[in-house]
């Protein structure tokens, strides 16, 4: 099962240390360097597992249309799935109509024939290799602290921690020295508790990217575990966060949908990280889905969705199989926030019009641990250098957003964020040069 709660002390201890340049952007007076809208929309994945509810055709037309409605252009799923015809065709079907590429996690488990064979894992390349046209990254093993499966001989070694970083060198080797896929960028192993990553301290590994996962019901996002695992792998390599999100029955479905929106862009370029998972799509057994048992959405999923579908630009040329996105230099907005500013966090966007996009939240909890949501918001004032013409657009208890016009023109105006994650597009004016987020 998913984890409930990380380590307090660990968390104490890794906070302490991280200090606050490496958070999303608080508030403070300065020009602000955007990035890319739609390099946002790129960072977001969802775990799909197909295995639990594809066994028949309605089945995955679920997973189908549920995930395309959501927008996400990457997903994660099981590199086992590609040696069943059908399956493989269904994900190359993603691709092929909505440009979905895939995470492919290579287990390994009992019978997902991912196993060392002949002392080696050369049948597993070719693999990778079929499902390249739609492939993003091979992920290594998953959570092997919890899942790992004796009596399979992993070069020999009895310990499992050497086991799991034979198995790590030996896959990563494997797809780098097979001509058909010596590109393919291959992640670490992801532990499902941080503090297991101290067994690894000293006991090199090849990766291209640090695989991590954060479960912290029922409290909010609060990420110490990438930099914790750098500094026990000695790794300065990108984050990629494979597994996050919320169970509804230890927290409530509307909280949730906050959690998992601010996630979206909380982790967003954190510390390099460079993409986001959510855990899980469908109604998986431990109810962590952004979908009921009847496939209905939840708040989860409506507000990812509104969120993706206000700030994307890119198109899928079902034809010749490209993405079609704005090639242009974001620039940046100058504005001042003042008012009741703590734990008032943001990122800042922009299109290739020139609309800014600012996702700003209040970073606080939304639920206790006695089971009570919390709605909790501040009162901030926004002042910018000219006048900005500035619409809102904020979600309700379901998830679903709606759009107000604040103002039409304004130097100056007072903005109550709430504790979802809430946008401000604001237009007019050009961009005014500056010092980059920190």
């Amino acid at each position: 099962t998913k984890r409930s709660w990380e380590k307090v002390a660990a968390f104490v201890l890794l906070s302490a240390t991280m200090g606050t340049a490496l958070l999303p952007s608080k508030a403070e007076a300065a020009p602000q360097q955007a990035r890319k809208a739609d390099d946002f929309v790129d960072s977001i994945g969802i775990c799909t597992k197909v295995g639990y509810f594809d066994s028949d055709s309605a089945g995955w037309d679920n997973v189908r249309s549920k995930v395309s409605e959501l927008g996400v252009r990457f997903y994660r799923e099981g590199l086992e799935h590609v040696d069943n015809p059908t399956r493989k065709s269904r994900l190359q079907g993603l691709y092929d109509s909505y440009g979905m590429k895939m995470l492919a996690l290579c287990g390994p488990y009992g019978n997902d024939n991912l196993q060392p064979q002949n002392g080696n894992l050369n049948h597993i390349p070719p693999k990778v290799a079929g499902i390249k046209p739609f492939l993003y990254a091979v992920e290594g093993p998953n959570e092997p602290d919890l899942f790992w499966h004796d009596p399979w001989n992993y070069g020999g070694y009895t310990n499992r921690v050497d086991q799991v970083v034979w198995y790590q060198n030996t896959l990563y080797n494997a797809i780098k020295n097979y001509s058909a896929t010596s590109d393919v960028p291959v992640t670490s192993f992801a532990t499902a508790y941080g503090e297991y990553s101290s067994n690894f301290v000293g006991k090199p590994f090849s990766h291209d990217m640090v695989a991590w996962h954060h479960y912290n019901n029922p409290w909010k996002p609060n990420p110490w575990q990438l930099s914790y695992e750098r500094g026990n792998y000695n790794s300065n390599k990108p984050g990629i966060l494979t597994e996050h999100g919320y169970n509804v029955n230890k927290v409530s479905q509307k909280a949730q949908g906050k959690y998992n929106a601010r996630s979206a862009a909380y982790f967003f370029d954190w510390n390099n990280n460079v993409k986001t998972f959510f855990y899980v799509l469908g109604p998986d057994g431990e109810d962590y889905g952004l979908l009921n048992s009847n496939w209905t959405p939840r708040p989860a999923f409506n507000a990812l969705k509104s969120v993706i579908s206000y700030v994307k630009e890119g198109t899928w040329n079902t034809s010749t199989k490209t993405w079609n996105k704005p090639n242009f230099t974001p620039g940046s907005l100058d504005f001042n926030i003042t008012g009741d500013t703590a734990d008032v966090w943001w990122r800042l966007l922009q299109k290739s019009n020139g609309e800014f996009y600012l996702l700003i939240w209040n970073n606080s909890d939304s639920y206790t641990t006695t089971g009570s949501d919390i709605d909790s918001s501040r009162n901030i004032t926004i002042s910018f250098p000219q006048s900005r013409k500035v619409v809102q657009y904020r979600g309700n208890d379901s998830g679903v957003y709606t759009e107000t016009t604040l103002t039409n023109g304004a130097t100056s105006l007072g903005v109550n964020v709430p504790d979802s994650l809430m946008i401000l597009k604001i237009t007019n004016g050009g961009a005014v040069s500056g010092a980059p987020i920190g």
